[in-house]
């Protein structure tokens, strides 16, 4: 299925951005790439992201869950169908 394949390059997208970051934030590779497949992003205040890429013809809904403070802050994505009504 089309969408299924978009979700899974997504995935390794979002993977690659989060596996490479360190202490200082993203690298300028990482950076430089993440604004070159961005269009738009929308921050929705029920912590949802509406993201809009270059290669993909329809937005993609991430709900994010952030956890802890300092060396132990996180943050956790799920792709969601859309926003919530």
């Amino acid at each position: 299925d089309e969408i299924e394949k978009y979700i899974s390059q997504i995935n390794r997208l979002f993977d690659s951005f989060v596996s490479g970051q360190d202490h200082e934030g993203y690298s300028d590779y990482q950076e430089e790439l993440l604004y070159k497949v961005t269009k738009k992003i929308i921050v929705h205040s029920d912590k949802i992201l509406e993201i809009y890429l270059t290669a993909i013809p329809f937005p993609i809904y991430l709900q994010y869950k952030t956890t802890g403070r300092g060396e132990n802050y996180s943050v956790e994505f799920t792709i969601i169908n859309r926003l919530p009504e």
